[in-house]
Formats: structure tokens, C-alpha cells, sequence
């Protein structure tokens, strides 16, 4: 179904291999370096004034596991979706106007520079002591 709403290009056939490497080659273009690449050099360079090279090595597999396990759970989880997309098209009007409040909230934060208080009211609202650690040290 929702390759017929999509338009792809006739190079690129769904489930093939090497359609996809070439869709992901096109995702890395677009995602490095507006995303990933000021926070891989803010990383790095705190991996290279660590104290120990391990130190920054583990810095460095957190990070990629933070990267990955997101894309590899919606790679997991990609086929069995589509059961589930047509219950959600009753609820669809309802996740777009509370998604558009949130944005324009947060909009509204960054525009009066409170966007810190964010981290002050998930702190309020998760009560957790390492949340609220890191928030200030943030």
C-alpha cells in the first residue's frame, strides 16, 4: 500500500539490496552533517582530551550505540508496522494537533530563550536525582 503512494525513482526497487544501501547512502548524506556531525566532533574532542584512551573509546561506543539502536529497532520492528498503521489512522487528527502544540511550545520556548526550563520541569516532573544532575550540569 504504501508504495503506491510513493514515488520512488525505477532504479530503486523495494527490498532490493542494493536499493537500499543506496537509499541509506542518500540518508547519510542528508543526516551527517546537519545532525551527527557537530555532536561526533563535540564527542571526539572530548574523547581526545580524556585522560585515558579508553576513556574516550567508551565515550565513543556509547555514542554509537545511542546512534544505532534506535535505527536498528525500526528495522526490527519496519514489517510488523504496518498491522498497526491502519489502527492509528482513527487517532491520526488527535497526534497531529497534540504533536503541533508541542511544537509550537517548544517554539515559543526557544523564541524567549527558556528553552532550559525543559530540562527544569522534566527534572520537576521525572523526580530522578541523575535527570536533575544532569541538567545542571548542562
Amino acid at each position: 500500500k504504501i508504495f503506491k503512494r510513493l514515488k520512488l525513482p525505477k532504479s530503486i526497487v523495494p527490498g532490493n539490496p542494493s536499493s537500499a544501501f543506496f537509499l541509506g547512502i542518500l540518508f547519510a548524506i542528508g543526516l551527517g552533517p546537519t545532525c551527527l556531525g557537530p555532536i561526533l566532533g563535540y564527542i571526539s574532542l572530548l574523547a581526545a582530551t580524556s585522560g585515558t584512551a579508553l576513556y574516550g573509546a567508551l565515550m565513543l561506543a556509547v555514542y554509537s550505540l545511542g546512534i544505532a539502536i534506535p535505527f536498528l529497532v525500526v528495522a526490527l520492528l519496519y514489517g510488523s508496522s504496518f498491522a498497526y498503521i491502519g489502527k492509528l489512522t482513527k487517532v491520526l487528527p488527535i497526534i497531529n494537533r497534540v504533536s503541533g502544540l508541542l511544537l509550537i511550545f517548544i517554539g515559543v520556548l526557544l523564541l524567549l530563550v527558556n528553552f532550559g526550563m525543559l530540562s527544569v520541569w522534566m527534572g520537576y516532573l521525572f523526580k530522578a536525582k541523575w535527570y536533575t544532575d544532569l541538567a545542571n550540569y548542562m
